[in-house]
């Protein structure tokens, strides 16, 4: 992630995914790569550790109701999911 953003951050700086690693198989289905440096962002730790249960919880609640969902709906559904827990526009 170094490498992708040119950032190098202070030691209590999270690499965040903005897909959970816990759906991941539900991600790859859909043709998203978790792992990709533009779907990872830089949160401050304790900030990332607080919202983390929460933030895959609607990521979960949002794959219960949108089974179908489409990569566009998806990513713009991160977005959205990124500003409510951690007030981060991505």
């Amino acid at each position: 992630m170094k490498l992708h953003t040119g950032e190098s951050p202070a030691r209590d700086v999270h690499a965040h995914h903005t897909y959970p690693q816990e759906l991941e198989t539900t991600f790859v289905e859909k043709g998203i790569n978790i792992h990709h440096p533009k779907n990872l962002v830089w949160l401050e730790g304790k900030l990332h550790l607080k919202h983390a249960k929460r933030y895959n919880a609607e990521w979960w609640s949002f794959f219960e109701t949108n089974q179908e969902a489409t990569e566009a709906q998806i990513y713009a559904e991160g977005k959205k999911i990124m500003d409510v827990c951690y007030k981060k526009k991505i």
